[in-house]
């Protein structure tokens, strides 16, 4: 019984580590700026071919 209790545990643990991780989403898209873009006139704050 103790084993049963300790692997449900276990199991639910490894669930909600997935879970939080998912909703996280930072391991889909990079984290947020620190900074909001900057431009001057027409120029981006990032190089041309890195922007899409």
């Amino acid at each position: 019984m103790t084993t049963f209790i300790i692997s449900a545990a276990l199991i639910l643990l490894l669930l909600l580590t997935v879970r939080i991780v998912r909703q996280d989403g930072y391991g889909h898209r990079p984290p947020p700026r620190s900074h909001e873009p900057w431009s001057v006139g027409t120029l981006p704050d990032a190089p041309y071919r890195s922007l899409r």
